[in-house]
């Protein structure tokens, strides 16, 4: 009986903190979500969910671009060692990898959202369209 009260109480207080982290500044969310990823303690599908939950926008695609250039290099390194003219092939590489790169910066600048939202908000006052009213 002390074990299912011990159980019960551990659920709910993951619950409440989920919740309290839920609602943080994107900032402590991502130092939770680097901290949660680089534990050896936890499996996998508990740190897939816990991204998949908590990440903000801006850590999924910095994730997604990481995983994007280690592809790259596997391939490059692919390419190198079992095509026999790989410069074509490496020049392709080379350049997708230079993307990425600039594609990262884009995504760490906090103008970059702001420059969107500016656009955005220009078409709609270009286009005289108005926000519905209730």
């Amino acid at each position: 009986m002390g074990a299912i009260k011990t159980l019960v109480a551990l659920v709910v207080l993951l619950v409440v903190a989920s919740i309290a982290f839920y609602f943080a500044p994107d900032s402590i969310k991502e130092k939770g979500l680097a901290y949660i990823s680089n534990s050896p303690l936890l499996p996998a599908e508990v740190k897939k969910a816990a991204e998949d939950i908590f990440a903000t926008p801006e850590y999924k695609r910095t994730a997604l671009l990481k995983e994007l250039d280690s592809t790259l290099n596997t391939i490059q390194q692919t390419i190198e060692a079992s095509v026999s003219a790989p410069e074509k092939a490496i020049k392709a590489v080379e350049r997708t990898k230079e993307i990425v790169a600039e594609i990262t910066k884009l995504n760490d600048d906090p103008t970059f959202l702001k420059q969107i939202t500016e656009a955005v908000a220009e078409k709609l006052v270009d286009s005289g369209a108005t926000c519905p009213k209730n």
